[in-house]
């Protein structure tokens, strides 16, 4: 069993650290089974900070280990269905790109018009891969 260590919920909210629900939420959405610990004590934290989990004693702290964690145990159902140039894809966008929370919206707005024409995609596209210049390997 999956044991989530977290802050309790507050303001409404499953839980005010974005992390701690980001990793709630993926659980949820994985099917996988987890009990809450919302002791909210980093004390016990291994690198300080919350979430982390017990993982049957294995644990795992930081979000981002952790989701790879599980997906290495567990498999990886909400991804299962992409390719692999989609899959690479979303780890590069998810990777590059920290967008802050007031910004939302407008990321929202570009990617709700790119679904309606993907009409200039390509020079767009060699736009963005010539601002990560100098990587070679990068080709569009």
């Amino acid at each position: 069993m999956i044991t989530l260590h977290q802050f309790a919920p507050a303001f409404d909210l499953p839980n005010a650290s974005p992390f701690c629900m980001k990793l709630e939420t993926y659980l949820r959405m994985a099917g996988l089974p987890y009990e809450l610990e919302n002791s909210g004590n980093v004390l016990k934290a291994p690198k300080g900070k919350l979430p982390w989990i017990d993982d049957g004693g294995t644990v795992v702290a930081d979000t981002s280990f952790i989701i790879d964690h599980l997906k290495a145990r567990y498999g990886d159902p909400l991804d299962a269905a992409l390719t692999p140039l989609q899959r690479a894809c979303a780890t590069a966008f998810q990777r590059l790109f920290d967008v802050p929370e007031g910004e939302r919206s407008g990321l929202r707005r570009v990617f709700d018009l790119a679904r309606q024409d993907v009409a200039g995609f390509e020079t767009y596209a060699r736009r963005i891969a010539g601002l990560l210049e100098p990587e070679p390997e990068l080709k569009i």
